[in-house]
């Protein structure tokens, strides 16, 4: 099961410092002959953009990747180096990375989205990103998922002995959801998604994947998903709310900038926005990279069961959602 697999778990949130931490490996393979990691400064500064290092005199350096210390820092000029892909003014010692640094760079964020394996291979991967194979602790850890009749009672899919699948986005009733284009290339087959809500009692969404009332809805935990997930599963999962927005992002052309890091955020973007008038599904998804099949598949434990309340007749271990006599709820 696990002792060859690598499971990373990277918040939607958090994105961007995951794409820093890429940085600051690489940064360290390509200029340990000029540095030295002092791992007893990094704990602290995990999170940060930056990277405090020995130089060859063994003095402490602050290096800053594509970004300048905030106004509000408080540095020694002698004690800092930051590093830019494009020569600026500065009051500190500004450097330029060197081509190694921005050609591998550019490799590595081309191709961690599609093939993750890459991030394995880097030098200082058990320091910077171990962090990542931790199960995170989601606040709300309550997942529900909406379910018809037939399909709790297919007998592949075998929704009552705790399956769950991450499943093709072309596959989904909106033909506008992960709709990604890049340079000409469309990237919704290369994921699988995995979609839950936070509400068991939503009367829209009974009436439209609860079968008119008369279905089902199973509640997991999200910690459990992602615990199932890491026994199995080699690769990046991302996971967060889905953003509901009037207009969805573009297709686009993506030209690299080092200190955007856009082309990645783009992606997830695109697989992390619907369109406003879903909003009502109140929707936290789990996203891998994956397109070997349509599905893949995880069991994972069934916490409760609930049938709508036009169900007939009441199945065992299930509990009944009645109406309200005086409002337009469920409980």
């Amino acid at each position: 099961m696990k002792d060859d697999l690598r499971t990373l778990f990277i918040d939607k949130e958090r994105m961007e410092d995951f794409e820093y931490d890429i940085a600051k490996a690489l940064f360290l393979e390509i200029y340990n002959q000029e540095f030295s990691f002092d791992d007893s400064y990094y704990i602290e500064n995990e999170f940060n953009r930056q990277i405090i290092v020995l130089d060859q005199n063994k003095q402490r350096k602050i290096i800053y990747l594509f970004n300048q210390p905030s106004g509000s820092e408080k540095i020694d000029k002698e004690d800092i180096v930051i590093f830019y892909k494009i020569n600026r003014k500065s009051q500190y010692n500004t450097r330029i990375l060197n081509k190694e640094f921005i050609i591998r760079y550019e490799e590595i964020l081309n191709q961690y989205i599609t093939n993750s394996e890459v991030i394995f291979t880097l030098r200082f991967y058990d320091l910077i990103f171990a962090k990542y194979e931790q199960i995170p602790k989601i606040s709300n850890d309550d997942a529900f998922k909406y379910y018809n009749n037939s399909a709790v009672n297919d007998r592949i899919r075998c929704i009552d002995k705790g399956n769950i699948s991450f499943s093709n986005p072309s596959r989904f009733n909106d033909p506008f959801d992960c709709d990604l284009e890049i340079d000409g290339h469309k990237l919704k087959d290369r994921f699988r998604v995995l979609c839950t809500t936070d509400r068991y009692n939503n009367i829209l969404m009974w009436s439209y994947y609860g079968e008119d009332h008369k279905g089902f809805c199973y509640s997991y935990k999200k910690s459990e998903i992602l615990s199932q997930l890491n026994k199995y599963y080699s690769g990046i999962c991302f996971y967060g709310y889905v953003k509901y927005d009037e207009n969805r992002p573009k297709y686009k052309h993506v030209k690299r900038e080092l200190e955007e890091l856009s082309g990645v955020k783009h992606i997830l973007d695109c697989i992390f926005t619907k369109y406003e008038r879903w909003a009502h599904e109140e929707e936290f998804r789990f996203i891998i990279v994956y397109n070997d099949k349509d599905y893949y598949t995880i069991k994972t434990e069934i916490h409760n069961i609930y049938e709508g309340c036009m169900g007939n007749p009441l199945r065992i271990g299930a509990k009944r959602l009645i109406k309200d006599k005086e409002k337009y709820d469920l409980f």
